[in-house]
């Protein structure tokens, strides 16, 4: 075991604001019948179960037709994904959607790679 002294301490102190400061936020609008909803900042591990929220709630409605502003979204993992994936799947049971709009290129690489764009 390693002695933790003020060093150690700081640093880990440090690590854990940085991982408490990167958080993702959203701003939710409609454009007739179509909500939009504009996200910035990583979409993971950390920040997937606040996407999932925003999710549950929007898609609560009848045949929810949704389009997610990617714009601001440096970076997503597999986890993020995931959400996004489900999401897509409970619009679509109800008579809904999910779209995605204007991904960085980062981003827009990874929904490439894993046949997401189709």
């Amino acid at each position: 075991m390693i002695p933790c002294d003020d060093e150690s301490t700081d640093l880990l102190s440090l690590a854990r604001a940085t991982y408490d400061n990167r958080r993702m936020d959203a701003k939710v609008d409609r454009d007739g019948t179509i909500i939009v909803l504009s996200l910035e900042g990583a979409i993971d591990v950390a920040s997937a179960p606040q996407l999932k929220a925003h999710f549950d709630q929007l898609l609560a409605h009848a045949a929810p037709k949704l389009l997610v502003d990617l714009g601001r979204v440096p970076y997503i993992d597999s986890y993020g994904l995931g959400i996004i994936m489900q999401a897509v799947k409970n619009a679509r049971r109800s008579g809904g959607d999910v779209r995605l709009c204007a991904p960085c290129q980062d981003v827009r690489t990874i929904l490439d790679i894993t046949g997401f764009s189709k």
